[in-house]
């Protein structure tokens, strides 16, 4: 956003500090001033809304049109282009790279056990800061699928002396909010404020951390507004995938094969007492990371965190996560019949090593080939060489004991097959005739090494890296380290992580879309082993 805001000063003002001028103008901005501009817009008849009906037979109205009374003032007249302003001319690239001052990182812990990761970020006067509980849905169990999601949905609907409306009232005083939400196996908390409101701010959060509300109208509210969610996942083809793909990968009976979002009917069978229980079992500050980065020196945050964060007592239960029995089974296909669609979603994936892994690195460059950038190999066969889709990607997802590789894409719903065929091609052909090519291996590197930098424009991208130190327990010296473990991959590391994650026999193939006219495709492209599902994952008769 920066460099956006650099660019436009530069390109329309011939000034990149021009923004500036903007925000001095929004600090001269009074309440006398916004009732004074009120006054003069914000008039009855000043807007007319124009309502257009559909012509017969047409079943959508087009957008409604909002046309202003007043003709267009004509006064100002449009800035000439001048043919020597800078953007006409394509720039030559800098003759070397910037070297980038990466931050400190400090860690200091609570007297209740509160692990804190701080790090320095002068650029503006922000902080953001990030908790994260190494608790989530793993802890659900089967009969309370949803819990730890309800648990976060209702965490910061108000404190014992503050309801949800004031609560959410003393936060936008402070001009910030909070973000909560609880995955398979964390619960994170976020905010970024001004550096002058940090101390305000934290007061809030050790209010809501210590003793949250509860409210059974605040917990019935969002039962109902997650119910509505599930409701709509069966319109979702994209999120039906996102739900049954890990129970295939994990089995239905593993933990990590149950959504974090539960199902309809566990989720109505939640009652505010579970919700109660789940906070105070789990949601405690030994074992939990809080992250700090931004405008603010150290010495003096430690003893605002042990102020504002103090009370909050206990220590997080460790979960246990059973070994996983499912086994993916070469070339069979899994085709969640979504009866009406147009477009077929793909996924093709399998677990993977954990984070901290050593092959990371290679991974990850090879994965940029792979399906990780628009001109990775699927990109440019499935979009730009046979026009099946808009885009294919493929990326890791990390959970904090493994994690798992998934290629995605959706299609047209007529060329399903084909497309499933292009894409088993594909990764069959890196440890066949078309191995990872020097060439690819130098662009892919090059990507990702010139990709690190970026994770270090704002305090909130920061502090999502230092989150990633803290979950996975990276170390302390882990900016440092990452761009020289980058730098160490060779085309041969690349070539051997690739051959060993892409291999048809070793995926789990899911598609969601229209088995009508989907599975006979599948067979004339040579996937005969099909096994049909419902929205849910369950197996249908056949």
């Amino acid at each position: 956003m920066r460099a956006f805001h650099i660019a436009m000063g530069y390109v329309q003002f011939d000034d990149p500090h021009h923004y500036q001028r903007y925000i001095t103008e929004y600090r001269k901005v009074t309440p006398a001033d916004i009732r004074r501009v009120a006054r003069k817009y914000l008039t009855p008849k000043k807007l007319v809304l124009e309502v257009v009906p559909p012509p017969p037979g047409e079943s959508e109205t087009p957008a409604v049109l909002v046309t202003p009374t007043a003709a267009r003032d004509r006064s100002v007249k449009p800035r000439p282009v001048r043919d020597e302003t800078p953007y006409l001319h394509m720039p030559a690239p800098a003759p070397t790279s910037p070297q980038l001052e990466l931050p400190e990182v400090h860690r200091h812990t609570l007297s209740n056990g509160l692990d804190v990761w701080y790090a320095p970020w002068k650029t503006l006067p922000l902080v953001s800061v990030q908790l994260v509980i190494p608790a989530g849905g793993v802890l659900d169990g089967p009969e309370r699928s949803g819990l730890a999601r309800l648990t976060a949905r209702c965490w910061d609907k108000g404190t014992e002396r503050l309801t949800a409306t004031q609560f959410a009232e003393s936060l936008e005083m402070l001009g910030t909010s909070f973000s909560v939400n609880s995955g398979m196996q964390t619960t994170q908390v976020g905010f970024t404020v001004g550096a002058d409101r940090l101390a305000d701010s934290l007061g809030l959060l050790g209010d809501m951390l210590a003793s949250p509300r509860f409210d059974d109208q605040d917990v019935a509210r969002e039962r109902r507004l997650m119910l509505s969610a599930l409701a709509r996942v069966r319109d979702n083809p994209q999120a039906i995938a996102a739900r049954v793909f890990p129970r295939l990968l994990y089995g239905p009976d593993h933990p990590f094969g149950r959504p974090a979002a539960g199902f309809t009917q566990t989720v109505s069978e939640l009652k505010t007492d579970d919700v109660r229980t789940f906070y105070q079992k789990y949601l405690r500050p030994r074992g939990a990371a809080l992250v700090v980065v931004g405008d603010v020196d150290p010495q003096q945050l430690w003893p605002v965190l042990e102020r504002q964060l103090g009370a909050w007592k206990g220590r997080v239960p460790q979960d246990s996560v059973p070994p996983v029995k499912a086994k993916p089974q070469a070339q069979r296909v899994y085709l969640v019949d979504k009866p009406g669609a147009v477009q077929s979603v793909l996924m093709v994936g399998r677990r993977w090593k954990g984070r901290r892994d050593p092959d990371f690195p290679a991974a990850r460059v090879g994965n940029r080939v792979v399906g990780g950038d628009f001109t990775s190999r699927i990109n440019k066969n499935l979009r730009e060489r046979n026009g099946y889709t808009y885009g294919a990607r493929s990326g890791f997802q990390f959970l904090k004991t493994e994690g798992r590789w998934v290629l995605q894409t959706a299609v047209r719903g007529n060329v399903t097959g084909a497309a499933l065929r292009e894409v088993v091609g594909e990764l069959r052909a890196f440890t066949s005739d078309r191995p990872l090519t020097e060439a690819e291996f130098v662009t892919a590197k090059k990507a990702e090494l010139s990709s690190l930098d970026r994770a270090f424009e704002t305090p909130s991208s920061i502090a999502g890296l230092m989150l990633q130190m803290a979950i996975f327990e990276l170390p302390e010296d882990y900016f440092q380290r990452r761009r020289g473990e980058l730098e160490a991959v060779d085309l041969e590391a690349a070539r051997r992580v690739v051959s060993d994650l892409v291999p048809p026999d070793r995926q789990t193939i899911l598609i969601v879309g229209d088995r009508k006219g989907v599975e006979r495709q599948l067979e004339q492209a040579g996937f005969r082993d099909v096994r049909v599902l419902d929205l849910e994952g369950n197996a249908i008769d056949q």
